[in-house]
């Protein structure tokens, strides 16, 4: 009886033990991958730089009106007249102002050599028209290709400043011959005169409007001196001179 039980107890164990081992084969295998403890990061790309081309700079220019062609009863014998040239409109304007001064004339002088104060008179012998000048040299010289222009600058400069600065100016003053002023002499001194065109002397930028010129329709800071009266300017030797530029 104790066989028989023995028996059984070994025979279960073992198919127990069968039974475990094809449960065990019979279960998928799952692999498992380790998780990284760094994570490299990736280069990044360049961006390219695009090229931008920058056309060079072609003023637009001027463009030139056109009359209207002339025809035979409107239709047969057309004649196409010629361009009408560009009018200048000139421009003189953020002007500053700089003092007056004189364009001489004439100089005289009276030289007292006595010990005693002297009157002398002194009387023009010169005449001239002085009208507006320019450092440039747009309001007197032939720049431009017409001598209207020049006449047109002039009445810009003239205007602005008038407007601006200084109205008692003009585009023309014309010194005469026999203007006389009688002065004293001091003892021992001379005494000198200039006789010629008081003018307002103005710093401003010049420019045509109308572009004319095209890329030269600027002219740039332009000194101007622009008549205001004509007279005598006196000053004793040892002082400081009249104000004075060449004519």
């Amino acid at each position: 009886m104790l066989k028989l039980i023995r028996n059984l107890t070994l025979l279960s164990f073992l198919l127990i033990l069968t039974a475990g081992c094809a449960s065990y084969s019979n279960d998928p295998i799952v692999k498992v991958t380790p998780t990284p403890t760094h994570v490299p990061t990736p280069t990044p790309i360049p961006t390219p730089t695009p090229i931008v081309y920058t056309a060079p700079y072609i003023p637009t220019p001027t463009p030139v009106p056109q009359a209207p062609p002339t025809c035979v009863l409107w239709v047969f014998h057309c004649t196409t007249p010629p361009p009408v040239p560009c009018r200048s409109h000139y421009v003189y304007d953020d002007l500053i102002n700089i003092g007056t001064s004189w364009i001489v004339v004439n100089q005289q002088q009276n030289q007292n050599n006595s010990t005693s104060p002297t009157s002398a008179t002194f009387t023009s012998t010169t005449s001239k028209t002085v009208t507006v000048t320019d450092k440039l040299g747009m309001a007197e010289t032939s720049t431009t290709s017409e001598s209207a222009n020049i006449e047109d600058v002039q009445y810009t400069v003239t205007d602005s400043v008038q407007v601006s600065i200084n109205h008692s100016v003009s585009r023309a003053v014309t010194a005469t011959i026999g203007n006389s002023i009688t002065v004293t002499v001091p003892a021992g001194k001379t005494v000198i005169g200039n006789y010629g065109v008081k003018v307002q002397v103005t710093d401003g930028r010049l420019y045509d409007q109308a572009d004319c010129e095209g890329g030269n329709s600027y002219f740039g800071p332009d000194i101007t001196y622009v008549p205001i009266a004509t007279g005598w300017c006196i000053w004793v030797s040892g002082n400081s001179p009249c104000p004075s530029i060449k004519p």
